[in-house]
């Protein structure tokens, strides 16, 4: 797949942004509602299932869909963003103890030898 977007993809882009909000779903929801009289009217069970199987759940409830989504989206990429800066601070963190422990051992060394002469892994391991 190539970087740039083609056509089509700006086409879907491009509809996608613009239904996929709740303003559209309020207008869907008028346009719908300008048939429903008719259907309620023809008192025929049929009419009234597929009224609302066919215009309101259809016309209303993709732009609602495609808010929902957009909005998990938004939260997921919230979350994976929140969970790297965490990430980041604990690996920070982490380096910063290592050189914490590393110097106090360091220190504890220049200390030893200054009191006891020089120490060698040797001796440090022959004393109990």
């Amino acid at each position: 797949m190539s970087e740039r977007p083609g056509v089509n993809e700006k086409v879907a882009i491009w509809l996608t942004a613009r239904i996929g909000t709740m303003w559209v779903a309020y207008l869907f929801v008028l346009i719908a509602a300008v048939s429903l009289p008719a259907a309620l009217a023809s008192g025929s069970l049929i009419v009234i299932v597929a009224w609302t199987a066919q215009t309101f759940i259809q016309l209303v409830l993709l732009p609602v869909i495609m808010v929902g989504q957009d909005v998990q989206g938004r939260r997921t990429e919230a979350t994976i963003l929140d969970t790297h800066d965490m990430a980041t601070v604990e690996r920070a963190q982490n380096r910063l103890l290592i050189e914490d422990v590393t110097e106090l051992l360091v220190d504890m060394r220049t200390i030893l030898v200054a009191v006891h002469g020089s120490v060698t892994s040797s001796e440090s391991a022959e004393k109990p």
